[in-house]
């Protein structure tokens, strides 16, 4: 099976300079778990529903209003469409 079946064409995306209240609003309306997060049309990194539980364990108060790129996962792997899953999972 190739992660062509998992990828959609129209990810949901976010600029680095979103704050965490802004993505987290988008990944809520879009109802997925995750938003890759960009500068310009770079990719920098992806924010995950991990990385938003890690951020609301740490008690900060002022969270909600810092850029989603403080609290992003930075230099994500990529791959291609036609990646194999099995070649997807030595990617760790």
């Amino acid at each position: 099976m190739r992660l062509a079946k998992w990828v959609t064409g129209n990810p949901a995306t976010v600029d680095t300079s979103a704050t965490l209240a802004e993505s987290v609003r988008l990944m809520a309306l879009r109802n997925i778990g995750a938003l890759l997060v960009v500068n310009g049309d770079v990719l920098a990194g992806i924010f995950t529903e991990r990385d938003l539980l890690k951020v609301l364990a740490s008690d900060a108060a002022d969270v909600l209003e810092q850029p989603v790129s403080s609290f992003m996962t930075a230099n994500p792997i990529k791959s291609e469409e036609h990646t194999s899953e099995l070649q997807s999972h030595s990617f760790s």
